[in-house]
């Protein structure tokens, strides 16, 4: 049974992240991007392929209990419906190419009174239940190493836009808030 509900919820990540690329895109794309989404997708494609045939190709050394892999179902599922939610919170103002629209706003309340990516926090929070569920160091190492540093690169080229758009006032915000992770600093170098 679990495995069903594991296919369910990785077919609904997947199927949710093609459908955010498809629908919500720029149809003309600015050089803000700096092709830091085009390296987002071949990092998080790269990790996942590379974690999922490190894991299947060797057997780990331990069992996890079955509480341990609900657990990190549970995680993927509240990632994928965090994401769907922060993304459904910035209405037009979200597309998955950097850039800011014209009557673009500046959002600090809800989700983004604590952190300023949280479409991310909640992304990485999938990604970590998806690494808990291969249930392999390697593997696991193969999946997020590639995508920090895609996340990395991506909101830098965000905080520099968004910068340049609002000036003092994000900078203020970023004063007062964290990356990812509420209370926690990102320990990626900026």
């Amino acid at each position: 049974m679990m495995t069903y509900i594991f296919a369910i919820v990785v077919s609904s990540w997947l199927l949710a992240e093609l459908w955010y690329a498809w629908r919500l895109r720029d149809p003309q794309p600015k050089k803000t991007d700096e092709s830091s989404l085009l390296i987002l997708w071949g990092s998080v494609i790269l990790g996942v392929s590379a974690g999922a045939w490190i894991a299947l190709s060797h057997k780990t050394a331990f069992q996890q209990a079955d509480l341990i892999q609900w657990l990190a179902l549970v995680l993927m599922a509240v990632g994928v419906i965090g994401r769907a939610w922060v993304i459904s919170t910035l209405g037009k103002f979200f597309t998955v190419n950097v850039r800011i629209h014209q009557q673009h706003e500046l959002k600090t309340d809800g989700f983004y009174r604590r952190v300023r990516h949280p479409s991310y926090s909640f992304l990485l929070l999938t990604f970590v239940g998806f690494c808990i569920q291969l249930n392999h160091w390697l593997a696991a190492l193969a999946v997020m190493i590639p995508v920090l540093l895609a996340f990395q690169r991506r909101i830098v080229v965000e905080e520099k836009v968004l910068l340049t758009h609002f000036g003092n006032a994000y900078q203020e915000y970023m004063s007062k808030t964290k990356r990812l992770i509420p209370w926690i600093s990102w320990v990626i170098v900026h």
